[in-house]
């Protein structure tokens, strides 16, 4: 690893409306050793000319510029490529649609890492959301207010209180090749659980109290069609079972039954609410009387009945 830089990787597939707020951002940065590794997954619209326009800027700057296409094959797949290629001591693999909205936010968060102890892994920083269409801000990932535990492991695996904006996130490269390795599960879900949940479960996090990054929050005009209602189903198992081989792989914790059962839990309790956001009222009571054990989980209580509710209010 090149001592003092870092590695940004930027899996990438058909982003020519907003992968420039990325690459002018990082062209914007006060830290002068970036290595950036764009993967172009395959894409169909104008992304690789705007991608290569950006080269010569990169390298002005000094910053080392890399680009990659490959065949259209998943987040994951284009995150492996950049695995294999990436040098600097520090990582981080934002999303193509996210930015950086200060100046020096590199910096900030390679400057802790630096002074961090060996038992953190991890920096994260606070985030403005920012609306698909009106680049409005609408929410924030982060509160300062909250208290937050340096060892993430059961927030994100179990999502309390935890945001996956992975531009968020930096880590140090050395136990990025010791826990996670060179190559990630190829699939077409859970990514960021693949990296997260190996490192969490060994480092600790250091979370910079700082808005620091732009999350673009995506149109969610999924269909409401069984087809679609199956779909997100067989999601939401085939991230509980993501979790689990995550969880028996790289993590020997004496509670590991019983973290599995809260897995299985959270993905039942998510499938209940599914199921009442599709309108399938007796279905999810169906559910809920042969788990009724969920019924004692107040929050989930709440979400049930609002969706209940928020349904009732547009007939």
């Amino acid at each position: 690893m090149e001592k003092n830089l870092l590695s940004i990787i930027t899996p990438c597939y058909n982003g020519e409306t907003y992968i420039y707020r990325l690459l002018e951002s990082i062209l914007k940065q006060t830290y002068p050793f970036v290595e950036i590794i764009i993967i172009n997954d395959g894409s169909t619209d104008n992304t690789e000319e705007i991608i290569l326009s950006y080269e010569d800027r990169f390298k002005l700057k000094g910053y080392q510029f890399k680009y990659v296409f490959q065949l259209n094959g998943g987040q994951a797949k284009a995150l492996n490529t950049g695995l294999r290629l990436y040098t600097g001591e520090y990582l981080t693999w934002p999303d193509s649609d996210d930015f950086y909205i200060s100046e020096n936010a590199l910096e900030v968060m390679v400057k802790t890492l630096q002074q961090s102890e060996n038992n953190v892994g991890s920096v994260r920083a606070f985030a403005n959301m920012y609306s698909e269409k009106s680049l409005s801000i609408i929410g924030k990932l982060g509160n300062p207010k909250t208290p937050y535990n340096p060892n993430l492991f059961m927030d994100c695996v179990f999502e309390n209180n935890f945001w996956f904006a992975p531009v968020c996130y930096m880590v140090k490269s050395e136990y990025v090749k010791e826990y996670v390795g060179e190559a990630i599960e190829v699939n077409r879900i859970g990514q960021n659980f693949q990296m997260f949940i190996p490192l969490f479960c060994s480092k600790d996090t250091i979370t910079i109290r700082k808005l620091l990054m732009g999350y673009l929050v995506r149109d969610n005009s999924h269909s409401r069609d069984l087809g679609d209602f199956f779909n997100q189903v067989k999601r939401l198992k085939d991230i509980a079972n993501l979790k689990i081989r995550l969880l028996e792989k790289n993590c020997c914790k004496n509670n590991n039954m019983q973290i599995i059962r809260g897995i299985n839990n959270l993905s039942l309790k998510k499938e209940v609410l599914l199921m009442a956001d599709f309108k399938m009222f007796f279905k999810s009571v169906s559910l809920l009387i042969s788990n009724f054990r969920l019924l004692f989980d107040s929050n989930f209580v709440k979400s049930y009945f609002y969706f209940l509710m928020r349904w009732k209010k547009l007939k």
